[in-house]
This record gives C-alpha cells, sequence and structure tokens, in this order.
C-alpha cells in the first residue's frame, strides 16, 4: 500500500473523543470505529480514560490501548496532560474513550484544559456525542450548545441504533428527538448527524472476545464456539456493507487517516 495524499500532505493530526451518557453505546462504537480503520491501513494511538468499563473495555480487543493508571481524578488529568504532549509533540492520530457523565466535555475541558490548546498546535479535535431515542439524551446536548473554551473542529452526534429495542424501526425512534431544538442548533453551528447501524449479534460477538471480522469468517471465539453460517451472514451483511455506508459519510478528516490502495 501507498500513503494516502492526506499523510503526503501532512494533514493535521486528529484526536477523535467518544462521549456520552452511561450505555450510550460510546465504547461499542470506538470498537467498531477502530476495527474499521485498521482494517483500512489506519494507524493511531487509543487512549482509554474510562475504566469503569470491565467486561467489554478497549483494551479487551485491542492490545495496544494505553489506558488511565487508576479512577482517580488527579491521576486521570495527569496522565492525558502526558499523552496531549505527546500527540502535539510526535504528530500522531489518537482516539480516546473518556468515559461517562452528564456533561462529560466539560468535565474533560475543566480538568484538562490542554485540549483546547491542541488546536492552536494544528491537531484537529473532533468530538463524538452517542446518543439514544429518548428525549433526555437530546437534553443532555443542550450542554454543549453554549459557549466553551474547546469548539471542536468537528462533531458528530451518532443517533446509536444499537440501543433501540429489536422491536421497533431505528429511523422512526429517532424521528422525534430529531426535532429536538438542541440537535437543530448543533446542525447549524455545523455538525453532522448519523445514524449508527444497529447490531443484533452485537454482545454475542464482544462476549467471545471476537473481532467482527473473525465473527463473520467462522473463527471460535473463548468460549470455543463460531458462529453458524446464518449469523455469519449477518455479521457480513452489518460489517461489509452497513459499517462502511456510515463511515462514508464521515468527512475523512475527521477521522485517524488510513492507508489506500
Amino acid at each position: 500500500m501507498s500513503l494516502s495524499l492526506e499523510h503526503i500532505n501532512d494533514r493535521n493530526p486528529v484526536l477523535f473523543i467518544a462521549i456520552g451518557r452511561q450505555q450510550a453505546g460510546k465504547t461499542t462504537f470506538l470498537n467498531t470505529t477502530a476495527q474499521y480503520l485498521k482494517e483500512r491501513g489506519g494507524t493511531f494511538q487509543i487512549w482509554n480514560a474510562d475504566l469503569l468499563n470491565k467486561t467489554h473495555g478497549l483494551k479487551l480487543f485491542h492490545d495496544e490501548t494505553i489506558e488511565a493508571p487508576s479512577l482517580t481524578r488527579d491521576d486521570v488529568k495527569a496522565w492525558l496532560q502526558g499523552k496531549i504532549k505527546e500527540q502535539a509533540r510526535e504528530r500522531f492520530d489518537a482516539v480516546l474513550d473518556f468515559g461517562c457523565g452528564d456533561k462529560p466535555l466539560e468535565s474533560l475541558i475543566e480538568a484538562v484544559p490542554e485540549i483546547a490548546t491542541l488546536q492552536q498546535q494544528g491537531i484537529r479535535v473532533v468530538v463524538a456525542h452517542l446518543i439514544g431515542p429518548r428525549l433526555h439524551d437530546a437534553k443532555y446536548l443542550d450542554g454543549f450548545s453554549q459557549p466553551s473554551t474547546l469548539t471542536p473542529d468537528g462533531t458528530l452526534i451518532v443517533c446509536n441504533g444499537g440501543v433501540v429495542p429489536e422491536n421497533r424501526d431505528e429511523k422512526l425512534a429517532f424521528q422525534e428527538i430529531m426535532r429536538h431544538g438542541a440537535i437543530e442548533a448543533a446542525l447549524s453551528k455545523g455538525a453532522l448527524v448519523q445514524l449508527f447501524p444497529r447490531f443484533s449479534l452485537m454482545l454475542d460477538v464482544t462476549e467471545r472476545e471476537l473481532t467482527f471480522n473473525e465473527a463473520m469468517n467462522g473463527v471460535e471465539g473463548q468460549d470455543g464456539r463460531a458462529f453458524g453460517l446464518v449469523d455469519r451472514a449477518r455479521v457480513e451483511k452489518w460489517w461489509i456493507h452497513l459499517v462502511p455506508d456510515f463511515f462514508q459519510e464521515v468527512p475523512t478528516e475527521w477521522l485517524p487517516s488510513v492507508q489506500r490502495n
């Protein structure tokens, strides 16, 4: 593979931050993003400050994940400050799983104001907000429409179809929340809203500690079982068609760069 034009032209490195309320699917989304980019030659660091997720954390699927040393606020702050200085100095892409809370972005900037200064050093800061279809998820976004010390270079609002009950249509489930003023305010400021496709086998794949490519190709999980032909076809439809369709709508400069043929 040859390096993409984005690499050749010295594109600005990206810090891609995923935030959201508890159980919004933030870690699942970042795991999918990391696997998708890796399969396309992406090289980036994975930072995990969400140590409360001990069952399906990023390190389970990405051994190279760099984790905060503890849950202590000061330790997390010092750790992030060090990683940010490293990114500014060495000019690499990174994705960050920050954790949950009602106002995680404000908490992040309050704890680590250096993130805002990254933009002054040519780092593109992109924030992905994971939301479900309930109205309190839209209210959660209200705080981000207020003036802040950080105006992201890219704002992606991810309507997570994975948290929509199986008996509901994904698009219909998000119709009401899409009319909320917080969504309209975000759109007026250049945010992109995307529906992340539901995958009914997500829990089965993660509990077997398989990558999506492994699940699709019949590799046995840690329980000694592989998916049957029907389920493998379901994985393939999601991984080969629906996931790429999602990322093709996201500006390439908002994501860690990949290599192209």
